[in-house]
């Protein structure tokens, strides 16, 4: 037996001890002297099997062929992220088992196609009134849920201080959006380019109002 088996039966032998003396510290829960000694021997123990693990794992470093690829396979292993994705053997489709993966595949495509289709048929038909109104389902919808002219809406200009204030409220991070625009360029370019953002802000707002006007 090596040293590794060794180790792993011991620590085997020790959890057992462990179960054993919580089983009896249950059934003396007065009895103090019982429970301070099961709490330094669970720490002992939790000290054994960290010290186990990480001498197993040295072994396994020292003894691979790959290291980078042994290393990376203990932290998912330690992560929780080596789990086995379990493959589809069979799909039952009509009572009809398919074994094979681009038929499988196809099988799936077609379905969810389907899924597809039927949802947008539904929505244009809830739409759409029972006497095959021809009008625009969009249409249609929105003047189903607003009945009421829309409210009056007052637009203000920004202004370059506003625009100034924004960008100078943002956190100073390298990191950045879609755009891949630190917020710190932001803010150190903030001088030369809080009138034309104005600017093309109120382009933007304006063009808006005059659409809905």
């Amino acid at each position: 037996m090596n040293q590794n088996s060794w180790i792993t039966s011991g620590i085997i032998t020790f959890c057992k001890h462990k179960r054993e003396l919580y089983k009896e510290l249950k059934n003396n829960n007065n009895n103090t002297t019982l429970a301070s000694y099961y709490r330094d021997y669970a720490k002992i123990l939790s000290r054994v099997i960290r010290e186990a693990k990480i001498t197993e794992n040295d072994q396994l470093i020292l003894n691979s062929h790959n290291k980078v690829k042994t290393i990376w396979g203990i932290i998912n292993k330690e992560s929780g992220k080596d789990k086995r994705r379990s493959e589809i053997q069979a799909l039952n489709v009509e009572g009809k088992n398919i074994t094979d993966q681009q038929t499988t595949v196809g099988t799936f495509n077609e379905y969810f196609i389907a899924i597809a289709e039927n949802v947008k048929r539904q929505s244009k038909n809830n739409f759409i009134n029972d006497d095959n109104d021809t009008m625009d389902s969009c249409t249609h919808f929105m003047e189903q849920a607003f009945t009421n002219p829309y409210p009056s809406m007052e637009w203000k200009c920004t202004t370059t201080e506003e625009i100034e204030r924004i960008i100078k409220s943002l956190k100073t991070k390298n990191s950045y959006g879609y755009d891949d625009i630190y917020t710190k360029i932001l803010k150190i370019s903030c001088p030369f380019i809080s009138s034309p953002i104005n600017y093309i802000c109120n382009k933007m707002l304006f063009g808006v109002y005059s659409l809905i006007d």
